[in-house]
């Protein structure tokens, strides 16, 4: 959580140009958002102050600068480094102290060609808003037939003297793109190559272009490295993979694995819910249930088999309908699955759903305290199904729930 007292430096590797801004508005800023387009700009904007000044800011100065709290600067942060525009390092030893590394956007033939951002703007934009906004960087073609080659080489310009003993006259240049972060490098390809031998697939058949376009599309389509072999497997012809068919293969699988309309539910509990870490049992389960999707959720309680239908139509209507917290209903799935002998009855989730969305209960903290509450409550009255006991509900003192017990009872349905 940022502090308005919080000092931070920025560091750059390379200057940003007019191509860079015009990418940051048409291409990323309609994944991103206006608020974090705005703070990127700002911290290219205090590059040349802090340099001169050599002296580090405060983070207040920002958020008078652009009229935002801190909180949506930290929201706004956290899309620069996820979508690789930013490295957020913290000093050692002392407290709120940043060293903010801005990455310039990725250039656009190359984001055209990114089969995660690309796909990405697309949804976004729609059609028609999409094919304007590619034209804006399209460049006329010429005839080069027409015209002869007169470009002077580099022998007819420069002479070189060998006998010359000057160890600085070769200047080594840096290549741009090494400042732009690839966000695909977090598909795991090394478990991917395991398993490859079975499918009679090479290794050494698949080029680097190859990789990154798997492992843009597993990002994409969020598919698991081992199903990722079969698609790939489909998509080779004669030992070369087509990269048209394996997108259309990931395309095919997503549609039957994972329906758009249950995209929400991959969702993890927004960082200005989340708690302070500790070492205590309860509060590690807590943070568990904070870094966890309920989507995952699931999936982990059922051995690694995926949800049913069902079951995912319930939580996307608790996520989408009544606007609870990624890891309330985590709470809510674990205190479910315990009193429901491992069902998920939507009447009894959409009742405590809807009973803590009016409690405002917003942290896995304050959801597990009323799961103890509702759990001690059934355990006193025998209650069988409390959803559909109304007006019933009695106070209970949650400190009567230690949270080992809490723990233990929970145990015994991962």
């Amino acid at each position: 959580m940022l502090m308005s007292n919080d000092l931070y430096e920025i560091c750059v590797q390379y200057p940003i140009d007019n191509i860079h801004y015009r990418t940051m508005q048409l291409l990323y800023q309609p994944l991103i958002g206006y608020e974090a387009t705005s703070v990127y700009l700002f911290l290219w904007s205090e590059v040349d102050q802090i340099s001169l000044t050599k002296t580090p800011c405060y983070h207040m100065r920002m958020a008078k600068s652009l009229e935002m709290s801190l909180k949506m600067i930290a929201s706004s942060m956290r899309k620069l480094e996820a979508i690789g525009l930013l490295n957020t390092y913290k000093k050692e030893g002392e407290a709120g102290c940043y060293l903010y590394e801005l990455l310039l956007p990725i250039l656009p033939s190359k984001f055209f060609k990114h089969k995660i951002l690309n796909t990405l703007l697309y949804k976004k934009l729609g059609k028609e808003d999409y094919q304007r906004t590619k034209v804006c960087f399209t460049t006329f073609s010429f005839d080069k037939n027409k015209y002869q080659n007169v470009t002077a080489s580099f022998q007819d310009v420069f002479s070189i003297d060998l006998d010359v003993d000057n160890q600085n006259s070769v200047l080594q240049t840096k290549d741009f793109s090494k400042a732009t972060k690839p966000i695909e490098k977090e598909y795991p390809l090394n478990l991917f190559y395991e398993g490859l031998d079975q499918y009679q697939i090479k290794k050494d058949s698949l080029t680097n272009e190859d990789e990154r376009v798997i492992q843009q599309l597993g990002l994409l389509y969020n598919i698991h490295v081992l199903d990722m072999q079969g698609l790939v497997k489909k998509a080779m012809e004669k030992d070369i993979l087509n990269h048209a068919v394996l997108m259309q293969e990931c395309r095919t699988y997503y549609d039957l694995q994972v329906p758009t309309k249950f995209k929400n539910i991959y969702h993890k509990q927004a960082i200005q819910h989340k708690s302070v870490k500790t070492n205590t049992s309860m509060d590690q389960h807590i943070e568990y249930l904070e870094n966890i999707s309920p989507m995952k959720l699931l999936r982990a309680k059922q051995g690694g088999k995926e949800p049913v239908r069902k079951d995912l139509v319930i939580i996307e209507s608790l996520m989408a309908k009544l606007g609870l917290e990624p890891g309330v209903i985590n709470v809510l799935i674990e205190m479910t699955l315990k009193e429901c002998d491992n069902t998920l009855p939507r009447g009894y989730m959409e009742h405590y759903g809807g009973q803590w969305k009016r409690k405002n209960i917003t942290t896995v903290k304050d959801a597990i305290q009323e799961a103890k509450k509702i759990m001690k409550a059934k355990e006193k009255h025998k209650i069988v199904i409390p959803a559909l006991e109304e007006n019933k509900n009695e106070y209970v003192d949650e400190n009567t729930v230690d949270d080992e017990t809490f723990k233990e009872m929970l145990a015994k349905y991962d």
